[in-house]
């Protein structure tokens, strides 16, 4: 199920890494959205993650991988990839597209996704439906401390380094939840011992 809107348009994304998150090191993916300075953690199989992570550090297979040969198969019958998309979001679960120049899009796994692009140096765009329903904002303390990502320090950012309101105080409560039943409580570092604290 695609959510995208006629006439919408599509926002870039950055692949930033691939981080363990808390303390059962749990892979994410961090992607961002330099326009609105938006965030989407897209959470990777152990199999998935690890083989992101390599290709980011350049540690890949002497042979080619599969992503390669799809991409040059592609080329042979004329036809390339423009852009890999995240078309919607729901109940957690990120869905994916490859867009081809012949028109046709390809439903594809987030992580194989996310592989292809990298192997291509493809470009990575989201629907902003998507945006709105899981992107996040991230503090400079706290990408320094959960990610070791080195963020500018922006107005408004919590001076305590608390992950900041999405503006959706239910997809925030959503996320909150999430994060924590994976045991990276230390993403939410809020005193309001109610839970009722500005988490994302």
């Amino acid at each position: 199920m695609s959510c995208e809107i006629p006439g919408a348009e599509m926002r870039s994304l950055n692949l930033l890494g691939v981080y363990p998150v808390g303390p059962e090191h749990f892979l994410c993916a961090l992607l961002h959205t330099p326009e609105q300075n938006l965030f989407l953690p897209i959470w990777l199989s152990p199999f998935s993650g690890g083989k992101l992570a390599a290709l980011i550090d350049d540690v890949g297979p002497l042979n080619p991988s599969i992503y390669e040969t799809y991409l040059e198969t592609l080329k042979d019958l004329g036809a390339q990839v423009q852009a890999v998309r995240i078309a919607s979001y729901y109940e957690g679960v990120f869905h994916a597209e490859v867009l081809l120049s012949t028109g046709s899009k390809v439903d594809t796994s987030m992580s194989d996704a996310l592989l292809l692009a990298w192997t291509g140096d493809i470009a990575l765009e989201v629907d902003p439906q998507v945006l709105r329903q899981a992107g996040i904002r991230i503090s400079a303390a706290d990408a320094k401390g959960i990610f070791d990502l080195d963020l500018p320090v922006v107005e408004g950012d919590a001076e305590d380094g608390s992950v900041s309101a999405s503006g959706d105080p239910e997809a925030d409560r959503d996320f909150e939840q999430l994060m924590k039943s994976l045991g990276a409580d230390d993403l939410f570092t809020s005193d309001d011992e109610d839970g009722d604290g500005a988490a994302n």
